[in-house]
């Protein structure tokens, strides 16, 4: 995790290189598992159909997730509250998420990237998921039915 965090820190946030942070955070990907989780987080949340310029500021990132979560409210609260809840009930959890298929529903993604806006790394993790998971055939066919009807941008 500290590898991903410092990736992430380095890449997009220090040198504000969105594509450079999205190819070194796949490579230091920490387990095989993630790969699971990241690609089912990616096509769950739209961010393979998120429309967004390569370059994203943080100033772009608090404006899309101002949007995404109706005004900083909503993704600056104590939203951990509500994923604890669901993780405390793990017959609950256990069908929202497995190693093996990743998330099965918004109910986990959405409080991740609630967590990613109040982190700073959204339009990280947007990039991410769009030069990797989003490409790959593999996670296509096996993730592209957790795609939202409507583009990314427009949650």
């Amino acid at each position: 995790m500290e590898r991903y965090a410092s990736t992430v820190v380095k890449e997009c946030l220090v040198g504000r290189n969105l594509q450079s942070s999205a190819k070194a955070t796949l490579i230091r990907s920490f387990s095989d598992w993630a790969e699971e989780l990241d690609a089912s987080y990616c096509f769950a949340e739209g961010h393979c159909t998120f429309s967004m310029a390569p370059n994203a500021t943080l100033a772009d990132m608090e404006s899309m997730c101002d949007s995404r979560f109706g005004g900083r409210h909503g993704w600056t609260n104590n939203f951990l509250s509500s994923l604890k809840k669901i993780m405390d009930m793990p017959s609950v959890f256990a069908g929202l998420v497995s190693v093996e298929e990743g998330f099965h529903t918004q109910r986990v993604t959405r409080v991740l990237s609630k967590m990613a806006c109040a982190q700073g790394i959204f339009h990280c993790d947007v990039q991410y998921c769009r030069q990797t998971y989003c490409k790959d055939e593999r996670f296509v066919a096996k993730y592209g039915h957790l795609l939202p009807k409507v583009k990314g941008h427009l949650i």
